[in-house]
């Protein structure tokens, strides 16, 4: 069984092909070729490819006609443990989630979740990262593509994104989602893990093992998650919008407020908002946190009735994204250990809500990035900001 969802970006087509089929479980193809190849879950010596689908469903959002896609995947072997993804494509990217359920004990080396191939040459790569699993800062490298070798490139924790750019301009970018703790949490089962790019013929590997014992080790009866995003783009066909001086939102009485009539770029005053939607590190609201949620969306849904037929979008200026550690954005009230969490991934999902709500209306709700920001320049980000359609 196999499934494949397409569309355009930057006027140039791309596709997504989802199965079991040439030994691997997705394929993505943009702008005539081939980028990356995924090979799935490794629960061991278990490949996900080898196991039974039990089902691979493809739903199209009627507003937006962006795609969702569901599978399933048993595999037949001792306590048969399951993989369930979901991806969420929205504009130019694509949310992955994937659940390995452990159903009872078993005896592993290893869990490998998702290993992208990628392929063709790249003139620049560009890694973002953090200096350690505890730290709130996000630093960048670059990478020569030439000085990868089949030893490969070694990261101490699992890379916030990575930015694959070929001489065409074509943008691949690979990145990590809210769930840090996650991916950076290896020493909860007395284990390692290891996250590297390496080469391999005429492709780069990117393997991500957030679980790995120097034995065989048995664990218990466990689910775990992680979720990770990519996003692609062409840069020098991107659109560029216009854009204008924004006008103060505020907090008033719990409410955001700012409206005027044809006024529709807003950037945010938070000096006055609740202590808890902030990231632990800073002043700037956390997109993790429900109660920041809740005021931008309480906000959109008392705007759209006053835009006028000429508003055509509503922009949200001088964003950007940030790492937090309060347990509360995570809803574990009671937790005293920390979380540490990356909310990019859920303002890519506040995006999604908010143009699939203006999508009748026939307007467009954007994320403009904050020019001092390091990832101002993500392919993704520009996507939500409409620098590229």
């Amino acid at each position: 069984m196999n499934k494949n969802i397409a569309g355009f970006t930057n006027i140039l087509k791309w596709e997504a092909n989802f199965g079991q089929c040439l030994d691997n479980v997705m394929s993505f193809n943009y702008a005539g070729r081939r980028l990356f190849d995924c090979d799935g879950v490794e629960i061991g010596l278990l490949k996900e490819f080898h196991g039974i689908q039990k089902y691979l469903r493809v739903h199209t959002a009627d507003k937006t006609s962006w795609y969702s896609v569901n599978s399933k995947v048993i595999q037949p072997f001792g306590s048969e443990p399951v993989i369930e993804r979901r991806i969420e494509q929205s504009g130019n990217f694509m949310r992955v989630t994937t659940d390995v359920l452990i159903k009872s004990a078993m005896s592993l080396e290893s869990l490998k979740i998702d290993t992208l191939n990628i392929l063709g040459e790249w003139e620049n790569i560009t890694v973002y990262y953090q200096s350690s699993r505890e730290s709130f800062d996000i630093l960048a490298k670059e990478i020569n593509f030439k000085s990868i070798d089949n030893k490969g490139i070694l990261f101490e924790t699992v890379p916030i994104a990575i930015v694959f750019t070929d001489k065409n301009d074509i943008q691949l970018e690979i990145g990590t989602g809210y769930d840090l703790w996650r991916w950076n949490n290896a020493t909860r089962f007395c284990a390692k893990n290891r996250f590297i790019i390496k080469k391999e013929k005429d492709y780069i590997v990117f393997e991500r093992i957030p679980i790995l014992w120097k034995n065989e080790h048995e664990i218990q009866k466990f689910n775990f998650r992680f979720s990770w995003y990519f996003a692609w783009s062409k840069k020098s066909l991107a659109k560029k919008k216009t854009q204008k001086k924004p006008g103060i939102l505020l907090l008033q009485d719990n409410k955001l407020t700012g409206y005027q009539f044809g006024i529709c770029d807003y950037k945010l005053d938070f000096s006055n908002w609740p202590v808890t939607t902030k990231c632990s590190n800073s002043n700037n609201p956390c997109f993790t946190s429900r109660q920041t949620e809740n005021l931008l969306k309480n906000f959109l849904r008392k705007t759209l009735p006053k835009m006028s037929e000429r508003d055509k979008f509503i922009c949200l200026h001088e964003v950007s994204p940030h790492i937090c550690s309060n347990s509360r954005h995570m809803e574990r009230k009671n937790i005293l250990e920390t979380f540490i969490h990356w909310d990019y991934w859920n303002m890519m999902a506040f995006w999604g809500w908010a143009n699939n709500f203006f999508a009748n209306d026939n307007k467009k709700f954007a994320f403009i990035p904050n020019n001092q920001s390091l990832l101002s320049c993500l392919p993704s980000f520009k996507g939500m900001s409409k620098l590229e359609d």
